[in-house]
């Protein structure tokens, strides 16, 4: 899935309005771990998986925000929305459901990783505990 990215001002009420760019991209294993590597630091590795998941195996340099969790929008603000955001959960469907919570915190770049932690373990990728 690819959201264009686009820029929109017009004039509100006599003042100018920006309406911010919001991109989402489907990456694979292989492309995220690629991605990684060559962006280290300027990516967040995002995992919104259980801190339970989380312990028992997840990415090098991965920032623990659990989707399920009623503090999951205010963990969300301590990260810099300006930074692309590598998103995953174990297989999908929790990082698909938090896409619009992201954007509505004003993260701009997000990298879904396609089947989640489970497809990143499949691939035979690095995996700390």
């Amino acid at each position: 899935m690819l959201l264009p990215l686009c820029l929109v001002l017009f004039t509100f009420g006599g003042e100018e309005v920006e309406v911010v760019a919001f991109k989402v991209v489907d990456v694979a294993p292989a492309s995220a771990a690629k991605m990684v590597k060559e962006r280290g630091a300027k990516v967040i590795i995002l995992d919104i998986r259980t801190p339970g998941e989380f312990k028992a195996g997840h990415l090098k340099g991965a920032v623990n925000c659990d989707y399920n969790n009623a503090a999951f929008v205010a963990e969300l603000a301590k990260l810099d929305p300006d930074k692309p955001v590598l998103l995953h959960c174990a297989s999908g469907g929790r990082s698909t459901a938090a896409l619009n919570t992201l954007k509505k915190a004003g993260f701009k770049e997000i990298y879904h990783l396609k089947a989640g932690f489970n497809g990143w373990k499949t691939g035979k990728f690095p995996v700390v505990k």
